[in-house]
């Protein structure tokens, strides 16, 4: 029995000694001129944060991080024209914490992840702004640090700081957590090319070699702010929605902004099937509803909803739905909290309007203006925060035509001097390395033999005439 009773408690201290990140973790959401909600409360629904001052500033992504419990660690501030940010406890400035790569105006200024294997330590991936001036084809980069929130005295202390990954990446940052493997993907984008960054975090820290994944449309026009916009994963973390304003990859000032869906792949990192919705509007900012079946799309004065389940992508698009807003510019962000509802900005608003039924298609879904009074006034943004967290199921549904089939090489061997009558074999191999089978049949009256393979996208092919 003492064998037992030991073996008990390390299985649970074992299980106990599990971080990473958490829903809790992204409950206080900070943004916009002195505004701030927490859905730390006792049935989920937000309550207005009120020890914001009257400095603070941040026009479009901002970020925070709070404990297990929702109670608030720290958070991104900065000034409305400065290129860096501070990370700020309700306190003051943490050690180390100013100058951090990132600024008032990137879409999303950073992410904080807790450490899988120490829950005293916080990875912070920021994105600067893209500059229009000088150079608009170029930006800092993706930086990481790291906070110690036991150092300072239990203060905190950033022991890593402003540590470049890549240069040149847009502004877009998402996150996934894979709860069975223990992973946080961190999903980036480069700037001007259609190359997506993957990082890896997972219970050995940050992996600084970075899956490299050309797919899908470029990130290009002849303005700066094709680098803008935000990345949005469904709820269990297998459907990747990006919005591409004013984009424009042959530069020619003919500026239609759009979104692209991907499939993704918790266990990998790997995403696949890009499926552009041709918005031909500029847009900045998607959310999918609780169940993952429904994309929502923020563009001017609308809010686009899309039934997923429809494997038609122009039927799809057809049977759309449209939320008229009141006039908004289109930077404006929604954004899935905790408690399911997509939570809508409007600039200069005092209030965050709603989707309250997100899982239902139509009218239904309950649009509603001035849900919640956040104590400030909205600007661009809402907070950068992880509401993806893959537990191994995977969609059920389609949101695509089927993948287009492949082009498939058989190479065939065969005899070059055989008469009718005679028994030959015929060699038929897949340049592609794929597995099939093959069928042969000899046509009347011509005498040729033909192979029909009947695996994945094989074409048929006449391989002999051996009349003699």
């Amino acid at each position: 029995m003492k064998y037992l009773a030991l073996l008990i408690a390390i299985i649970a201290t074992s299980i106990s000694a599990y971080s990473g990140p958490k829903p809790a973790h992204y409950n206080n959401w900070i943004f916009g001129k002195n505004a701030g909600i927490t859905f730390s409360t006792t049935d989920g629904n937000p309550e207005t944060l009120d020890f914001l001052d009257d400095e603070y500033r941040f026009l479009e992504g901002t970020s925070s991080i709070s404990d297990d419990n929702g109670n608030l660690l720290y958070y991104l501030s900065t000034t409305t024209k400065s290129e860096y940010a501070t990370i700020q406890s309700i306190d003051d400035t943490i050690k180390n914490g100013s100058n951090i790569e990132s600024g008032a105006n990137p879409s999303n200024s950073g992410l904080f992840v807790q450490d899988f294997s120490n829950p005293n330590l916080y990875h912070l991936i920021t994105v600067p702004d893209i500059p229009d001036t000088p150079v608009r084809d170029t930006n800092k980069g993706i930086f990481y640090n790291v906070i110690d929130i036991t150092k300072n005295g239990g203060r905190g202390e950033v022991i890593l700081k402003n540590k470049l990954l890549y240069p040149n990446t847009t502004e877009k940052l998402t996150a996934v957590v894979n709860e069975i493997d223990e992973i946080c993907w961190v999903i980036t984008h480069e700037l001007n090319n259609n190359t997506f960054r993957v990082i890896k975090i997972d219970t050995d820290g940050l992996d600084e070699n970075i899956m490299t994944q050309p797919i899908g449309l470029e990130h290009k026009s002849s303005i700066a702010a094709v680098g803008t916009g935000r990345m949005n994963i469904s709820p269990n973390g297998t459907t990747l929605a990006v919005t591409i304003p004013f984009y424009d990859p042959n530069e020619s000032g003919d500026f239609k902004g759009d979104v692209e869906l991907f499939k993704f792949d918790p266990k990998t990192g790997e995403l696949s099937n890009p499926c552009p919705l041709n918005l031909n509007e500029n847009t900045y900012s998607t959310a999918f509803s609780p169940n993952g079946k429904v994309l929502y799309v923020k563009v001017t004065n609308k809010i686009y909803q899309y039934d997923l389940t429809i494997c038609d992508i122009d039927e799809m698009i057809e049977k759309r739905y449209t939320i008229e807003t009141k006039q908004s510019f289109y930077y404006e962000r929604i954004l899935r909290s905790s408690n399911g509802i997509v939570y809508c900005g409007r600039e200069d608003n005092t209030y965050l309007d709603a989707i309250l039924n997100p899982d239902i298609i139509g009218e239904g879904c309950n649009y509603t203006e001035d849900v919640i009074d956040i104590g400030g006034e909205f600007i661009w943004g809402l907070p950068t925060v992880i509401n993806s967290y893959f537990t191994g199921e995977y969609d059920d549904y389609c949101f695509v035509h089927e993948e287009e089939e492949e082009e498939r090489t058989y190479k065939v061997s065969a005899p070059t001097n055989a008469c009718y009558g005679d028994e030959i074999i015929f060699q038929i191999e897949s340049e592609n390395g794929d597995e099939f089978e093959a069928d042969m049949v000899r046509t009347p009256f011509i005498q040729n033999l033909v192979t029909e393979p009947v695996g994945p996208n094989a074409s048929t092919n006449s391989v002999a005439n051996i009349y003699c």
